[in-house]
Parts: structure tokens; C-alpha cells; sequence
């Protein structure tokens, strides 16, 4: 739907047809997506990336973790395509390895758990299981409503909440204190079996 991609990404309308179009559209097709219409009428700033220093980076990256079936993954999950690599999904998933749920021996990552904010989402949660001593899963902290996570956590919405806002805080003044990103392994420390996710 052009009328979308116009309203979404204006700047497409003075992208170079050849240059800033096609080739992305090749690119993308080439690497493997099946519904490249869908995906650029559900994320028309994909449009406007560069091959060379967005998105051939990206899908290495992607491939060099694991993710099986990049084109089929980013079909599902187009959003990752605008995701800055170096300041959301590198970390993310040095955050996820650091905590012992991206391992050869765990479930793959998927493209749902990269888009899962990592500042909004697995930081706290992650933080909160470490205060419970609880071992998460992978799609405990990426995919689970706040609601259920709650539920296995043992905490209530509010606590979250405050936690999550508390961590922001912190972070806006550089004193991040979560000490599992300091190379500690959750569930080895909380004496989990690595039985998988659930």
C-alpha cells in the first residue's frame, strides 16, 4: 500500500527508485524473505536503510548467533530490520548470553526475543528474578505478558513497575547496578538445571 509507506516514511519519496529501492528489495529477496511487499508495508523505514552499513551487517550478525532461517525470521518479525544493531541487539543478546539463556545447548534465539526491548523488558526482568532467585526462561524475560511473568516471579505488577522505572533512573545517571551483567551466570548461581525453556 503505497498511500501507508508514504504516510509512515515520507522520506521514501525522495529515495532514488534504483538506487534506494530496488536494490533493498533484491537484497532482502536474495537473503532469504518470501513476503518483502508485507514486510515494507508493515515497516516502510526499511526502505531507506543501506545495504552495506544496515542491513548486510545485520543478517551476518544474525547468522553468526545462530538465528536459523534469517529470511523466514525476519518475515515474522520485519521490526528487526529497524533495530540498530550495535546499541540494541548486540547487547541484547551479550545480555541474554550473560545470564546463561544463549547457549549451543539452550533453545536458538528467535527474531521475537531480539525485538523485546532490553532497557523495558529484560533488564528488570532479568534484575527481578535475580532479587526472587529465580531461574528465567528465554521467553520469560522476551516474550511473557508483564501479568504472567509476575505470576512465576512471585511479584506483583506494581513491584515490577517500580523496578523497571528505578532501573531507568539509574541508568539515565550511569549508575547501573545490575551485578549478573558482570559476567555472572544466573542459573548457575541459582543452582537451575538447564532443562529448557517452558
Amino acid at each position: 500500500d503505497v498511500r501507508r509507506v508514504v504516510r509512515v516514511q515520507p522520506a521514501a519519496l525522495g529515495l532514488s527508485v534504483l538506487a534506494k529501492i530496488e536494490h533493498p528489495i533484491a537484497y532482502l529477496a536474495e537473503e532469504g524473505m518470501r513476503e518483502v511487499p508485507r514486510v515494507l508495508s508493515r515497516q516502510p523505514a526499511v526502505l531507506s536503510l543501506s545495504i552495506e552499513s544496515n542491513l548486510r551487517p545485520k543478517l551476518y550478525y544474525l547468522r553468526s548467533i545462530g538465528m536459523g532461517d534469517v529470511g523466514r525470521q525476519l518475515d515474522a518479525n520485519p521490526g528487526l530490520l529497524t533495530i540498530s544493531l550495535d546499541a540494541n541487539i548486540r547487547p541484547t543478546v551479550e545480555v541474554l548470553t550473560a545470564a546463561g539463556l544463549v547457549a549451543s545447548n539452550k533453545p536458538p534465539l528467535r527474531s521475537r526475543h531480539l525485538c523485546a526491548s532490553l532497557k523495558r523488558r529484560i533488564e528488570p526482568r532479568l534484575q527481578m528474578c535475580t532479587q526472587k532467585r529465580i531461574a528465567p526462561t528465554l521467553s520469560d524475560l522476551t516474550l511473557s505478558s508483564d501479568a504472567k511473568f509476575c505470576t512465576k516471579a512471585g511479584c506483583t505488577l506494581a513491584e515490577l513497575h517500580v523496578l523497571r522505572d528505578r532501573l531507568a533512573t539509574e541508568q539515565q545517571g550511569g549508575g547501573l547496578l545490575l551485578s549478573w551483567r558482570e559476567g555472572v551466570d544466573l542459573l548457575e548461581m541459582l543452582g537451575a538445571d538447564d532443562g529448557g525453556e517452558s
